[in-house]
């Protein structure tokens, strides 16, 4: 579908969406809940309990896509189902005044780290997943998939959501093609070493990029050299935040060395670590 298309289409769905909402109970309570909830700085939080509420929660979803007060939408200890979650997708896809989104303490964990991670490469070595995957692998892609071509989201935050080096790798891999997002948090995410190198390939091509929360990820001195090379020429990150990864001295006098050529990182946190003196 091409573009002039799919705007009529989406232009047809909000029309029929706003007769909805103005000409029926449920549409006129769905508005009505959701004008409660949205603060005044446009944030959204939906939580474990409205997840749990099925038919609420899709009405909620569905009205997301055509409200233009809110600018970040937050979901907390849901559990999503695949079709919940590509609707998720729909709602930022739709709404351009959404700038920031978050995923908090979301069940993504597959319990294989490595071995899925390239049991799901296919013959390009790219990353693929197919209808057989784990509902993680295939959630994640439908993020890397949004932010390959989303160009209005500025911040992404995936806090305790137990990614891994899979999730990872295929963010890295959408982050080539996306340059418009600023902030990545991965915080507390188990991507471990194998997660902080794909992150590390993808700052080499990335322009966009400035902030980057990696704390409480197991990178350890092996994940943490790989980013420290890929810091050597880049341009874009200001802030990277490495706390708590069980970096040691060697981790440490990587990163010093990549400082030498780096003339745009402003701040670089490692508290947590085990540098000691002769890192």
């Amino acid at each position: 579908m091409d573009t002039k298309s799919k705007q009529a289409n989406e232009a047809r769905a909000r029309i029929e969406y706003m007769k909805y909402q103005n000409t029926t109970q449920e549409g006129k309570q769905t508005k009505d809940l959701l004008d409660k909830r949205i603060d005044k700085n446009g944030v959204l939080n939906i939580t474990e309990k409205q997840c749990a509420r099925t038919q609420e929660f899709h009405r909620i979803l569905d009205a997301v896509c055509w409200r233009p007060d809110i600018t970040e939408l937050n979901f907390v200890a849901c559990k999503p189902e695949l079709e919940e979650f590509n609707k998720v997708m729909l709602a930022l896809e739709r709404n351009s005044k959404i700038t920031k989104f978050g995923l908090i303490e979301q069940d993504f964990s597959t319990g294989q780290s490595v071995p899925l991670l390239e049991a799901a490469r296919g013959n390009s070595g790219q990353l693929k997943s197919n209808d057989e995957s784990p509902q993680d692998i295939r959630m994640a892609e439908m993020l890397a998939d949004l932010l390959k071509e989303n160009i209005s989201l500025r911040e992404l935050h995936l806090r305790w959501t137990t990614i891994g080096p899979e999730g990872a790798a295929l963010l890295a891999e959408a982050l080539k093609v996306n340059n418009s997002l600023d902030y990545l948090g991965l915080r507390s995410n188990k991507i471990g070493v194998e997660g902080a190198k794909t992150l590390a390939e993808c700052l080499k091509i990335n322009t966009g990029l400035s902030h980057l929360d990696l704390e409480w990820n197991k990178i350890n001195d092996e994940g943490t050299k790989a980013l420290a090379e890929a810091l050597k020429n880049s341009k874009s990150l200001l802030n990277l935040n490495l706390e708590l990864n069980g970096i040691g001295p060697e981790g440490a006098i990587a990163l010093a060395e990549s400082l030498k050529s780096n003339t745009s990182l402003r701040d670089l946190s490692l508290i947590g670590n085990v540098i000691r003196t002769d890192g």
